[in-house]
């Protein structure tokens, strides 16, 4: 089953880069490149600290954490149009803070993993040793923001796989709880309804540390 998975990202190498480098958010500890065309002064790396803000030039405390890539590099065109005509701004990760997610159920190796870059839902796995033959891949259920208003999706991995639908195969965010089910999830609010206390549990046995970032 493992080689399986290797097969299908030989196979398919953009999994890990177009989906979740498209809607990649910006977190604590990520390095930014920010580029103002035509001022070097303006230009550098920016560390996003604990409060999910970075201290840019002449703009002073700004707000990241939180944000894509893109409504970040378009909040802060917008901030600079005070001081420039026309700025031109090109925001890119420098380098990836670590980031905690969760791996639960049918895999190899169940725990905490860290990654320092976006990943999406197969890559996880794989980190976890890739499903068990007992696990339902066709029903991998992502469970964000349990601390606040819980979401749930599904993860079809066997089509992820069998017939490359790059689009099912979601980024993860910190702090996500990845689950692969033995049976086939029909109902994912009754699921999420009767697991939640177990995982609550398990959250703050590890003491989840999480940050509900407020935008401006």
């Amino acid at each position: 089953m493992f080689n399986r998975f290797i097969l299908a990202i030989v196979l398919t190498g953009v999994f890990f880069v177009t989906p979740a480098q498209a809607r990649y958010v910006i977190g604590v500890d990520d390095i930014l490149y920010i580029q103002l065309y035509g001022d070097p002064s303006m230009t550098g790396h920016w560390e996003v600290r604990e409060d999910g803000n970075i201290k840019y030039p002449l703009l002073g405390e700004v707000k990241s954490a939180g944000y894509t890539l893109s409504e970040f590099n378009d909040s802060l065109t917008e901030k600079l149009k005070k001081y420039y005509q026309d700025p031109q701004v090109t925001v890119t990760v420098g380098t990836y803070g670590s980031c905690k997610v969760f791996v639960l159920g049918q895999v190899a190796r169940p725990g905490v993993y860290y990654y320092k870059r976006e990943a999406s839902v197969l890559e996880i796995l794989l980190l976890a040793g890739g499903a068990l033959d007992s696990g339902k891949k066709s029903s991998v259920v992502v469970i964000r923001q349990l601390e606040s208003t819980p979401q749930i999706m599904r993860v079809n991995i066997d089509k992820v796989i069998d017939e490359g639908l790059v689009a099912l195969n979601i980024p993860v965010r910190p702090h996500d709880i990845v689950f692969v089910p033995k049976t086939f999830i029909t109902n994912l609010n009754d699921f999420l309804n009767k697991i939640y206390p177990s995982l609550r549990t398990f959250m703050t046995i590890n003491s989840i540390y999480r940050m509900e970032w407020t935008r401006p």
